[in-house]
């Protein structure tokens, strides 16, 4: 059940996520090489509530933090995703989440077999394209230029070392999947130019 709160999409993709992940299970594969289910909430946890535990499990605490955790069972590993957020970052939620939590619900969805791609409304398409900028200037090492093209979203460019011009068309949520190396997967269209 969720919460009586404001929706953003990123809560929204956070309830759909969790969700998703209490109906597949812990052993579910993800789109996230080497990782199922169980592998991807313990990510989203950490980077959460205990981000340090990222760093490694030979930190101080780390072993005993992480048993804690594993030691739960699939229903309150998901509740503690679900319910989510530390209160001081809240206000940073969409900032932050949005992206990750939409990517990570796709990671779950399109690693079945079947899957179909999810209408999202033009509001939705809008807040992935705010952060698809800032992520695809840090994810995207191609040689040629990057233009990726949003059609009434407007595009962005991305200046490579080499020559030629490489076009990626889509919606703001495929173009994201694209830029988060889900390349199979993303319902975008490429052209390249010498």
């Amino acid at each position: 059940m969720r919460p009586l709160r404001h929706e953003t999409l990123a809560r929204s993709e956070r309830y759909a996520l969790a969700d998703a992940l209490q109906q597949v299970g812990p052993q579910h594969p993800t789109l996230c090489t080497g990782w199922d289910t169980a592998d991807l909430l313990e990510h989203l946890y950490l980077r959460e509530r205990k981000p340090y535990l990222l760093l490694g499990e030979r930190l101080p605490g780390a072993a005993s933090a992480l048993r804690r955790w594993r030691s739960r069972s699939w229903q309150e590993q998901v509740d503690a995703f679900r319910h989510g957020t530390i209160p001081f970052f809240s206000c940073l939620d969409s900032f932050i989440n949005t992206a990750e939590y939409f990517v990570h619900h796709e990671d779950v969805r399109r690693a079945k077999t079947g899957w179909q791609r999810r209408e999202l409304n033009a509001l939705q398409e809008a807040q992935l394209m705010r952060p698809l900028g800032a992520i695809a200037r840090l994810r995207l090492r191609e040689s040629a230029e990057t233009i990726l093209v949003a059609g009434r979203h407007g595009g962005i460019r991305i200046p490579g070392e080499g020559e030629g011009t490489v076009r990626v068309y889509g919606l703001p949520s495929e173009l994201l999947l694209w830029v988060f190396g889900r390349r199979e997967v993303a319902l975008v269209k490429v052209e390249t130019s010498v």
